[in-house]
């Protein structure tokens, strides 16, 4: 009976510690996602900038096939930011997103789709900007 107790009791801290580590990799995961997201989000105000640069330039130089293109990829790239914000507020609380409240593992998973997501916004975000910025600098 002494060994069924110990094997229960030892059971029962190994499980703990197994929760307490798997929480702190979900709190872990939801930093870098959180991270990701404020590396770009400071961009947003320059996506618009360079929008209206690029309507500008058009408007004295006439349009062009390659600079409509980069207005409309610094639309999309605000469009998928914002889009991208809305749905990540709607699948985790604020108190997961900003106090590492506990992730189950259903909702991990949300967060590692979430995560491929922000990270090609990040990058659609970053090229967009590249290539206005290229755009508006030509004479």
């Amino acid at each position: 009976m002494k060994k069924l107790v110990l094997a229960f009791l030892v059971a029962i801290i190994a499980s703990c510690n197994s929760t307490d580590k798997s929480s702190e990799e979900h709190a872990s995961k939801m930093k870098e996602v959180i991270a990701i997201h404020d590396q770009v989000m400071p961009k947003m105000g320059t996506l618009a900038r360079l929008a209206r640069q690029l309507n500008e330039k058009m408007e004295v130089e006439g349009k062009n096939d390659e600079m409509e293109q980069a207005v409309k990829y610094l639309g999309d790239a605000k469009t998928n930011m914002m889009d991208w914000m809305r749905d990540f507020g709607g699948k985790f609380s604020a108190d997961q997103i900003l106090k590492g409240a506990e992730i189950s593992d259903d909702e991990m998973k949300l967060l590692l789709e979430e995560e491929k997501e922000i990270i090609q916004v990040r990058d659609q975000i970053l090229g967009s900007i590249e290539r206005a910025e290229k755009l508006v600098a030509q004479e």
